[in-house]
């Protein structure tokens, strides 16, 4: 019966050209009875675990387990070591770790219920710590688990590629983040520097910068606590005040000098903010 799979693998092996595919065969032990035919097929996928250890191309027979499984090395600061690896964008230390990890266990020749054992391990490990770094970025970041007929070695190179694309997009978006930043920083030095200018509005600001009003307005609010048009007016008030206690000028040239265009909306926000007239400030 044996010999029999083997030649049936043969067969199929020449009929597609083994340059293209490779088949391999997962083979339950013999029964009688058709009413057991799940539990056969049930019983040929777990012969086909010894894809993990042997490769692909074969012809894999269910054998009974003795009971004994060795234990797998997994490294007790794999998840500290992946978070920093992802965080810091070094992916090919993250490449060394993943690759010592399955040379041990495979210098190790445990059978396939030990690397299923391990491949669980890493899964687990790995979700636990994306779901750290997601609670820390706005990008939710997650990998499935492996769940095809592989070898142990196609299953790393799986999660290292997953894993190595995920350190990328952390990447960029700590670079878009420092760009983010720059810009904010340059739009509320152009604010500061200008907001005694009676020409300036959310307009222009938002045409030099090439971005919208409500991103602006946002922007202020996240930097000022207050809306744009208010510390505005706070600024504006704050040189009106200290110009009056000066007493070299006229309301008009402070008017002027503060940026606002007439008198009238200078004296408006002048007392909506101090409580008196500018001519009654001392």
């Amino acid at each position: 019966m044996d010999q029999l799979f083997y030649q049936i693998h043969k067969y199929l092996c020449t009929a597609l050209g083994q340059d293209q595919y490779a088949v391999t065969m997962g083979v339950d032990i013999l029964r009688e009875d058709i009413n057991e035919l799940q539990e056969a097929c049930e019983g040929a996928m777990t012969a086909l675990d010894g894809i993990l250890t042997d490769g692909r191309g074969e012809v894999y027979f269910l054998e009974e387990n003795s009971g004994k499984t060795a234990d797998y090395y997994f490294p007790t600061c794999f998840r500290e070591k992946l978070k920093k690896y992802l965080e810091k964008d070094r992916k090919e230390e993250l490449r060394d770790m993943l690759a010592d990890i399955y040379r041990r266990n495979w210098d190790m020749g445990g059978n396939p219920e030990m690397y299923r054992g391990l491949i669980d391990e890493l899964h687990l490990s790995i979700i636990k710590t994306l779901k750290e770094i997601t609670e820390l970025n706005t990008t939710h970041f997650s990998v499935e688990k492996y769940r095809g007929l592989a070898t142990l070695q196609e299953v790393f190179d799986y999660y290292g590629a997953a894993l190595c694309s995920i350190a990328d997009s952390l990447y960029e978006q700590a670079v878009q983040a420092q760009e983010d930043s720059r810009l904010e920083d340059e739009i509320l030095k152009y604010i500061d520097d200008n907001c005694f200018d009676s020409e300036l509005s959310l307009q222009m600001i938002s045409e030099r910068f090439k971005v919208s009003s409500k991103y602006l307005s946002l922007l202020c609010k996240k930097r000022y606590k207050m809306t744009y048009l208010q510390y505005i007016q706070d600024k504006r008030i704050r040189k009106a005040s200290q110009l009056l206690s000066e007493r070299k000028y006229s309301l008009s040239e402070i008017a002027v000098m503060c940026g606002y265009a007439n008198q009238l909306t200078f004296r408006r926000n002048f007392k909506s903010v101090m409580g008196i007239n500018p001519s009654d400030y001392q």
